[in-house]
Order: C-alpha cells, then structure tokens, then sequence
C-alpha cells in the first residue's frame, strides 16, 4: 500500500482508537471496578415508624434543619425563616428527631414549611442499605429555579424506637454530587460509589462516579474520598 495512503488509514485508526479509550475506562470506573471490589448495588427498603412510611416531608424538614445548623445551604430553595418552628420541641441537639413528636404535630395540621414556593424541590429520600440500627440515606433536591443539576447529599441515621439521630452526613452544598448506586459495608462505615452520569448532562462522555467513606458516627460531619 503506497505511503500517501497508508499513513492517513494509520492516523484515523490512531484517534478511533483514542476516542474508544475514553468511554472504556468510564465503564471501568464507574460500573466494573465497584463489583470487582465488591460492592453491591441499591436493593431498598423505606424507614418505617410503627409499621408507616417515614414520610418524605418529614425527611426534608430533618435535611432542612441539618443543613442551616451546619450552615450547608448555598443555593436558593428554602430560607431558614420556612422552617416551622413548633417541630423545634421534636429535636435535641441539633441533630436527633423525636419521629412520634414530629408525626402528632404533622397530624394536627402544622405544615413542616411555612409560606414556602420551593418545596416542590425537594426529591425525596432513598434509603441505600442498613446495617443493624445505622441507614444510609440518600436525598435529592435541586434550585428553586429552571437549573436542571440535582444536588444529593449523603446520610447515616441510627435509628431505634422514636428516634432517628445523624450520626454523619456528607452535605456537599452547591456542589453537584450524583445519587448513591453502589454501597459496601465496613467494620464501622459505608463505603459508596455515585453515579457517574450528572441529571440533565448532554453527555455522559468523561465524568466518573465518586467514591466515598462515610463512618457510622462522626462527632463532626465528614467523610473520606477513596
């Protein structure tokens, strides 16, 4: 074959291959490397109080709560001022929610938000996996706003009788984190794996799953990336 014509094949198999690699080490990343290490995908089921769904407005009043305490809201949804204070009797330390408190108050009319336009935002809460009393909870919300991205951030809940305590969370704030796809459990922590493709990206093309450790307690929320 003449080197005119040769050498031009040669040079587009080159960049063939090399845009192939791209999406490989993706796969790679992102679906292959957290089985082989072996972690689990999502199989859920929701918290319950007395035999009731744990409802999601009652999880987003607690996300809500933890995120003005922990001063984690950097972006327009809700203001502190939306938080109803009468469920502010339901809640010691800053960080354990008295769940029986919270649901007679909810029973009696009192709304968790108060003149709020951006509840709408909220996405609700996926339980990942528990080990003994400690969940891990995912929650989703986004802007209140025509911004597609979904902010999720990560929680472990110990929960026993009438309380649900955040004992950790990982509270990204304006940074867009993806839902929780993969968990492994450790001796005292979840080990997770995002998705690796962002809500409304046009493409998937480059972007990896994140890898986290969260500890079951942590005095002050945080986490480690592996």
């Amino acid at each position: 074959m003449p080197k005119l014509i040769k050498y031009p094949i040669y040079i587009f198999l080159f960049f063939i291959a090399l845009y192939m690699i791209t999406p490989i080490e993706d796969a790679y990343h992102n679906e292959l490397k957290p089985i082989r290490q072996g972690y689990q995908t999502i199989e859920y089921d929701f918290l319950e109080h007395y035999g009731e769904k744990i409802s999601d407005d009652l999880f987003m009043y607690i996300h809500y709560f933890i995120t003005f305490a922990e001063n984690a809201r950097e972006f327009n949804s809700v203001d502190k001022a939306n938080l109803n204070n009468a469920y502010l009797d339901c809640i010691e330390d800053n960080k354990i929610f008295n769940i029986t408190c919270m649901k007679n108050l909810q029973s009696t009319g009192e709304e968790f938000l108060i003149n709020d336009k951006c509840a709408w935002t909220f996405f609700g809460h996926t339980p990942i996996v528990q080990h003994k009393n400690y969940y891990l909870v995912n929650i989703k919300e986004k802007m209140c706003g025509t911004f597609v991205g979904r902010f999720n951030s990560y929680y472990v809940f110990e929960y026993a009788g009438n309380y649900l305590k955040v004992t950790n969370a990982f509270l990204p704030g304006k940074s867009l984190f993806n839902p929780i796809k993969y968990y492994k459990i450790n001796e005292d922590s979840f080990s997770i794996v995002s998705e690796g493709c962002a809500h409304g990206a046009d493409s998937c093309r480059g972007q990896r799953a994140d890898w986290l450790e969260l500890k079951f307690i942590n005095e002050k929320y945080s986490w480690f990336y592996l």
